[in-house]
C-alpha cells in the first residue's frame, strides 16, 4: 500500500488534557521528532555533562511504544517532568511572551499550531507533505510535492486550500519554518 510506505515511520502524539494547553509544544516535538532533530548527537544546551535532551531521553521511553499508540505517547510526554516543565515555563515566562498564557480548560483558545514535515515515501522516493496535529487521530498527508517541487510551497498549497478558502476573510494565519542557518 502507498499510503503504509509514506505513514510507516510517522511519530505522531496526542495533546492529552493533562498537558494543558500545550499545541505549541507538541507541534515542536512533533517536528523535531520526525525530521531527526532530537538525534541522540542533539546535547542538551543547558547541561554541561554531555547527556542527551530530555526530547532525546522522551523518545528513547516512546520507541517501545507502538507507532498507533498515540494516546500512550502523549501521556508519557506529560510524565517527562524535564519536557513538561519547560513548556509550562516557556508559556508563564513574562521576560519572554507577547500575551498572557490562558488558564488551561477555562478559556476558548482561538488559535492553534501544528506541524507540516517532509516525509519520503519508501516506495516512489517521492517527497510528501505531512501535517501532524495532537488533536486529530492521525497524521494526514496532503500528498506529494512536485517532482524538484519545493517543500515550503506544498505546505502553503495545503494550507490555502484546506483552511484558507473555508475562510478566506480571516487574516490571522501565520507560518513559521525551521530552516538550516545559511
Amino acid at each position: 500500500n502507498d499510503d503504509d510506505a509514506v505513514m510507516s515511520g510517522i511519530f505522531h502524539i496526542e495533546q492529552v488534557k493533562g498537558f494543558g494547553n500545550a499545541c505549541g509544544t507538541i507541534a515542536a516535538t512533533h517536528l523535531l521528532l520526525n525530521t531527526g532533530l532530537a538525534s541522540p548527537d542533539f546535547l542538551d544546551p543547558f547541561d554541561d555533562s554531555g547527556t542527551a535532551s530530555p526530547l532525546h531521553a522522551y523518545r528513547r521511553r516512546a520507541d517501545s511504544m507502538s507507532l498507533s499508540d498515540r494516546s500512550q505517547r502523549g501521556r508519557l510526554l506529560v510524565e517527562t517532568r524535564e519536557v513538561h516543565a519547560l513548556s509550562d515555563d516557556t508559556a508563564q515566562n513574562l521576560l519572554y511572551c507577547q500575551t498572557r498564557c490562558p488558564e488551561t480548560g477555562h478559556t476558548r483558545l482561538g488559535h492553534h499550531y501544528c506541524s507540516f514535515v517532509p516525509v519520503k515515501n519508501g516506495k516512489t522516493g517521492r517527497i510528501h507533505v505531512i501535517e501532524l496535529d495532537g488533536t486529530k487521530i492521525s497524521p494526514v498527508d496532503h500528498g506529494p510535492i512536485g517532482v524538484g517541487g519545493d517543500f515550503l510551497l506544498g505546505v502553503v498549497r495545503a494550507i490555502k486550500k484546506d483552511w484558507v478558502s473555508h475562510e478566506p476573510d480571516r487574516i490571522d494565519f501565520s507560518l513559521m519554518a525551521l530552516v538550516p542557518k545559511l
